[in-house]
């Protein structure tokens, strides 16, 4: 169970914890003359979850600390609000799955035939990973439209001249939490997520190739980039090929079957 624990987990924290972008030369555009308001990009991000319900990928997932560097092939699929499914293939073949149906997860250890089940909440999540995440907020990374892990009470909008970017910066109540993200100027399509807790930088997630400004609301990015911000850990979530989106999915799909001969634990 040890492989496939320590390979499942990367699957929950490398979509949880966000992760770098790739160094690429950037095309430096002019800043718009109308700044948009925090309400306006919020409302942008709103949309574009009513117009993404879920999407069915394969990613690359490559994991190295001090001792061991594993890399493995994850198979998701997300579903707003909450809903996930993983398939986790390692060079011999299938480690595991994992699923999550908004109530219940679910994960199972194809080696040692386990199969553990817990709540679909935070607590569960961070028996599984370093950083405690909710279902919902693993989702809206996947879908390319993170949400902040705090209640919002402050926002403001500037300009990133470096990225040609407008950054959304939103910070809880005591600024003791801070997320910011980095939108194209001209389709407003998501670049670049950054959180922070206090003045440490604890994760990002990094987006790119969407196909052409102006249809970024209805395309998902060709490559989306993870790494764990953690002292000699790293993780990358890497996608291979086509991303499908809001495809119909069965009820069944997010609630793993109990396999033959497979013993139960709670988590």
């Amino acid at each position: 169970m040890a492989s496939f624990q320590r390979l499942g987990l990367l699957v929950v924290v490398s979509l949880s914890l966000l992760l770098s972008a790739c160094p690429s030369q950037r095309v430096h555009l002019p800043r718009p003359e109308i700044t948009p308001t925090s309400a306006e990009l919020l409302a942008e991000l709103a949309t574009r979850r009513e117009q993404r319900q879920n999407l069915n990928g394969e990613y690359a997932l490559e994991y190295t600390d001090e001792r061991r560097h594993d890399r493995a092939t994850v198979i998701a699929i997300a579903e707003q609000p909450n809903k996930l499914y993983f398939e986790l293939i390692g060079p011999t073949g299938m480690l595991g799955t994992m699923s999550c149906d908004g109530t219940q997860l679910r994960r199972y250890d194809a080696r040692e035939k386990v199969l553990q089940i817990g709540a679909a909440n935070r607590e569960t999540i961070a028996a599984l990973s370093p950083i405690p995440i909710a279902p919902d907020d693993l989702v809206g990374y996947l879908l390319a439209l993170p949400q902040p892990g705090f209640a919002v009470a402050a926002s403001r909008v500037d300009w990133d001249g470096e990225r040609s970017a407008w950054r959304l910066s939103l910070s809880n109540q005591d600024r003791s939490r801070l997320q910011q993200l980095w939108f194209h100027p001209q389709s407003l399509a998501v670049l670049l997520v950054r959180e922070y807790q206090g003045k440490t930088l604890i994760q990002q997630a990094s987006y790119r190739g969407y196909p052409q400004p102006g249809s970024g609301s209805a395309l998902l990015p060709e490559v989306m980039r993870f790494e764990v911000l953690r002292p000699s850990t790293k993780l990358k979530l890497t996608v291979r090929g086509e991303v499908i989106q809001n495809e119909s999915y069965p009820p069944e799909t997010f609630r793993l079957a109990i396999p033959k001969g497979a013993s139960v634990q709670s988590l």
